[in-house]
């Protein structure tokens, strides 16, 4: 895919099933992350995220592959998670999410560049 997300998605944490736990999108990155601000997600801490770094003075996690980074709150009855995302102090969760999309077929992405680039030529 081209990483757009027409359609809310659906996602939901693999560890606890999406009837816990109703994610919603808040945000996305529209670009590839130059650098990984978050440690404990590198493969080097344990995370899932294969990283290089690019010095042994520098401890810049730079990613391999492309690596976006989407926010979601949590929609969760449970009182202590109430209480933690009710509080001033962010909390984060590490989990792996799975994010369900529409699909895009190659043909109807060629011809979103196309028209996308026609109108763009055409206009006056």
């Amino acid at each position: 895919g081209d990483g757009r997300v027409d359609h809310p998605p659906v996602a939901e944490l693999i560890e606890q099933p999406l009837a816990d736990n109703q994610l919603a999108l808040i945000d996305r990155s529209p670009n590839a992350l130059d650098t990984l601000s978050s440690p404990i997600l590198a493969d080097r801490y344990g995370g899932p995220i294969a990283v290089e770094m690019s010095s042994p003075d520098d401890q810049t996690l730079t990613p391999q592959n492309a690596t976006f980074v989407a926010r979601f709150s949590l929609d969760n009855q449970d009182p202590l998670v109430s209480q933690l995302t009710a509080s001033a102090q962010q909390w984060q969760q590490i989990g792996t999410g799975v994010i369900s999309t529409e699909p895009v077929s190659i043909a109807s992405n060629i011809f979103r560049r196309v028209r996308g680039i026609l109108l763009r030529e055409l206009a006056f």
